[in-house]
């Protein structure tokens, strides 16, 4: 189960490359390392379930949280990508 995130109240205008960078390591590509280190072994044993928590902001991002916004949409991404990549063995499409 993946649920992990930082988010922040900050007007995007302040927002600076470092920190979108951080919203996105933290928020998404925690979920890919964790969901790529157990879904292998989850497909060759033919059952398993990964599981993103995202958020309500993945889908209507808040003005004030665009970078937490974005990040949540990319868990949502990730979990489809995944789900056609490796469900039922990698059969689902």
């Amino acid at each position: 189960m993946n649920n992990l995130g930082i988010y922040n109240d900050v007007d995007f205008f302040a927002v600076e490359d470092d920190e979108w960078a951080r919203f996105y390591d933290v928020n998404v590509v925690s979920g890919v390392r964790l969901s790529r280190h157990y879904a292998q072994g989850m497909v060759e044993k033919g059952w398993g379930r990964v599981i993103f928590i995202s958020s309500e902001s993945g889908v209507a991002i808040p003005a004030d949280m665009i970078n937490y916004g974005v990040t949540k949409s990319a868990n949502l991404a990730v979990s489809h990508g995944l789900a056609k990549t490796a469900g039922r063995n990698g059969r689902d499409g």
